[in-house]
């Protein structure tokens, strides 16, 4: 049988603490008893309430209980104390609560003041304020634990939002339920409360209902000492609003997470064999510790040439995952886009020079103040002179110079004398690995299908663009737009 708690005037019961850990509870009268009407534990606001309508300690549940007849189902109902003869009236749910012990029910009641007048409760709007709590009573749920944390009384609305009975749950420990979720310091407020024998709120749990859905709850519980001797506890569940929404959203954002957490790994792990790879083949290339045979040098030449591109498809792959994740970082500010110009210009010579091509027209007269980020402004300016170099064959040109644009804007346009591209094609050259057919004097090795892509999503970030005039036969001309600086 259940055993009465100390319940006399003025004492601190769990109650107590769990309305300062849950603040829906918060001014709310909250007891147990049997599902006889044996008051078991309740609140101070209980003791207060029943002291004010002069009924003997317990008397109020015992009544509530044979009027509402509460059996395996919640219940909700209002009714009216007098107080010193003024009428009040009140709200009062009953949640009925499986127990281990042979498997006995009780309820939780929790009585809330509606009104003191009819005035008041039509400004309160009870109706509504009653809809709320029958929404209550239908997602949320109580539930208790001994010290070894297994549970040992659970609500009837959690059998039914599980689709288990009693005796499936009972005994098990709170995962059982649920999947209890980490918050932002990193900690499962439950499992730390555990170790501190503290209360503890605000702990996430997943729930899987019986319809295969997936809710998601916040729970509070308070540490409630045992007969031995160690802290059990007692909580509350309650529906986290649009909790199917937050919990694709929290899906998405730890999927992104845990991609972005792989491919910074795979960089770090593949980036120090690369650079060491390419060292060693350059080394070798330029005969450094000794003269080797032709065809060596020209193989340690083709290693040193694919672990540069391996290096070039990590840092692009590394970008998309940061734009695709919204995450990427931009430092905006104020810079001539002629000087950086002119050190895409520098970054591309040695290519520009092995092929014979004339890049000196790469160069504006005039400043021309600008507003981006300037590292990422950079990585355009040489991506768009790497590929106009690539795309043009021996004894070619490329240039840039500035462009005509609107109002509050800059732009440079990079030109080429290639092979140029067909306007049919223009937007293809900006879809990820998107690679057209290259000429014979472009090697089948070169380029990722990322360059333009990444650059144009940069532009647009930094609240520019990138766009394309070419005709086949006519060369190519990407023109970069950015904000004027301020």
């Amino acid at each position: 049988m259940f055993e009465p708690r100390d319940i006399r005037p003025g004492h601190a019961s769990a109650f107590d603490a769990l309305a300062a850990a849950d603040p829906a509870l918060a001014g709310a009268v909250v007891f147990e008893c049997s599902s006889a009407g044996a008051l078991l534990e309740a609140n101070a606001a209980y003791a207060e309430l029943e002291r004010a309508v002069m009924l003997a300690p317990g008397e109020l549940a015992a009544r509530l209980v044979a009027a509402l007849a509460p059996a395996g189902e919640s219940v909700s109902a209002s009714f009216t104390l007098e107080l010193l003869g003024d009428p009040r009236h009140f709200h009062v749910r009953f949640v009925p609560v499986s127990t281990l012990a042979r498997n006995e029910l009780k309820f939780v009641g929790i009585m809330r003041e509606s009104s003191t007048t009819v005035e008041q409760r039509e400004r309160d709007t009870l109706a509504g304020w009653q809809g709320d709590e029958l929404v209550r009573v239908n997602s949320d749920w109580y539930w208790e634990t001994d010290s070894r944390g297994a549970l040992t009384s659970i609500s009837r609305a959690l059998e039914l939002l599980v689709g288990q009975p009693a005796g499936a749950l009972l005994g098990r420990p709170l995962i059982a339920v649920g999947t209890l979720l980490r918050g932002e310091n990193g900690e499962v407020p439950y499992e730390a409360a555990q170790a501190r024998g503290s209360s503890f709120r605000d702990q996430l749990m997943s729930v899987t209902t019986q319809g295969g859905a997936t809710r998601l709850y916040r729970l509070a519980g308070v540490a409630v000492p045992t007969k031995d001797g160690g802290c059990g506890y007692r909580g509350v569940a309650a529906v986290v609003p649009d909790s199917a929404r937050l919990i694709e959203r929290m899906r998405s954002e730890l999927g992104r997470t845990a991609k972005a957490n792989f491919l910074s790994s795979m960089s770090h792990e593949l980036r120090t064999p690369l650079n060491a790879i390419i060292g060693f083949a350059e080394a070798m290339n330029h005969e450094v510790h000794g003269p080797l045979k032709a065809q060596y040098v020209e193989y340690a030449g083709d290693i040193a040439n694919a672990g540069r591109h391996l290096l070039g498809l990590i840092q692009d792959l590394l970008d998309i995952s940061s734009l695709d994740s919204g995450e990427i970082d931009l430092e905006t500010e104020d810079f001539d886009l002629a000087a950086l110009v002119e050190q895409a210009r520098a970054m591309v010579q040695m290519k520009a020079s092995a092929r014979n091509i004339d890049i000196k027209a790469v160069a504006l007269d005039a400043p021309l103040r600008a507003r981006g980020d300037r590292r990422r402004t950079l990585q355009i300016l040489v991506n768009l002179l790497t590929n106009a170099v690539k795309f043009t064959p021996e004894g070619g040109f490329v240039g840039a110079e500035p462009a005509t644009t609107l109002a509050g804007y800059v732009a440079v346009t990079v030109w080429d004398s290639g092979p140029g591209i067909d306007p049919e094609d223009h937007a293809r050259v900006f879809e990820k690995f998107e690679q057209l057919p290259k000429p014979p004097y472009v090697a089948s090795g070169e380029g990722t299908g990322l360059g333009l892509h990444i650059s144009r999503r940069l532009a647009e970030l930094m609240n520019g663009g990138l766009t394309l005039e070419s005709h086949k036969g006519m060369g190519a001309r990407f023109t970069l737009t950015l904000p004027l600086a301020d």
